[in-house]
């Protein structure tokens, strides 16, 4: 074996479908009859069916360990006080997670109970999802475990480190600094607790009797509540803006309000706040999903022309939050 191989990191390598299939039936001592890779981005997801029920499968990130067994715990608390998210299933062991020895490291998985249904849409479901956003705020004020919290270096400084890292311009890098910390003041007055963190239509489910089951607690945190109305109410595009969708994500975020407020206050002095969060949560994105892709793909695509593209959104963003939305 050459010195490279003995010495190459892993970082992220793919089991066997047979290979899984044996692995969740001996730790969850069921008889799988069918098991197919649904996704592969963040972490591995896949379908799973006995002959009495169908279910969810991720196994996450071996860098992601902790947080998932905190996302399983999470996920436990409020199915345990009659949340709607779907139900883990505990090990012969009695935890909400497993874990799988692989080349690069542990990685934990967590198999729950599949959810029939379709994602809910803003137009019709709104005022429900805010609703049940505030009673899942309001419950977890009783969780009884410590949870992450996440600040500054994870909103910003993720991204800004990244753009250090792929040879960012350094007149591009200082702006997205400036503006990151523009952004970071005006959201981090905010009311502090409980955040999904990911509350978009894509992680929830509407089952045919109306019921709305809430999924992936993978970006949970101690941040700012906020940021779950300005993520689920959010109507732009990642690349591109458009003042119209900054209106409709206005027009959307009423919605919501209206079942939220019906259960807690929002805590909100300025409606400009929603805006905020959203292009807070553009620079999240930017610092989350390389760590993801790079390692993987490249940075062929994280380069000039994408610096350039998301400079001019933040840009264009400032532009239209400033004239178009008063207080």
């Amino acid at each position: 074996m050459s010195w490279y191989h003995r010495n190459m990191k892993i970082y992220y390598s793919i089991p066997s479908l047979d290979g899984i299939k044996k692995f969740i039936e001996q730790c969850y001592e069921i008889k799988i009859s069918t098991i197919s890779l649904f996704r592969d981005m963040i972490g591995s997801v896949y379908r799973v069916s006995t002959l009495q029920k169908q279910y969810i499968f991720k196994v996450y990130r071996s860098f992601d360990e902790q947080i998932a067994i905190q996302a399983s715990m999470v996920n436990k608390f409020l199915d345990t006080n009659g949340f709607p998210v779907p139900t883990i299933r505990n090990t012969l062991e009695g935890l909400p997670y497993c874990s799988i020895t692989m080349p690069e490291g542990e990685r934990i998985g967590i198999l729950s109970e599949y959810v029939q249904g379709e994602n809910p849409t803003k137009e019709k479901d709104l005022e429900t999802i805010g609703k049940l956003t505030a009673l899942m705020h309001q419950q977890m004020k009783s969780y009884p475990h410590s949870l992450r919290a996440l600040g500054k270096a994870h909103f910003v400084g993720q991204f800004l480190q990244n753009l250090r890292n792929n040879h960012c311009p350094e007149n591009y890098y200082q702006e997205f600094h400036e503006i990151g910390s523009i952004l970071w003041d005006r959201v981090s007055s905010s009311f502090q607790g409980f955040t999904h963190g990911d509350l978009h239509t894509g992680n929830l489910i509407k089952t045919s009797k109306n019921e709305i089951y809430f999924l992936d607690f993978d970006v949970f945190s101690i941040s700012y509540p906020v940021m779950d109305a300005s993520t689920i109410s959010d109507a732009t595009d990642f690349n591109v803006v458009s003042l119209c969708d900054m209106k409709r994500t206005m027009e959307y975020f009423d919605q919501f309000a209206k079942g939220y407020t019906a259960i807690l206050n929002l805590n909100i002095s300025d409606e400009k706040v929603l805006l905020d969060c959203i292009a807070l949560h553009h620079f999240e994105l930017n610092g989350t999903i390389p760590l993801y892709k790079l390692p993987l793909q490249g940075n062929h695509w994280f380069y000039t022309d994408y610096f350039t593209r998301h400079l001019q959104w933040v840009r264009k963003w400032e532009l239209y939050r400033k004239n178009h939305f008063s207080k």
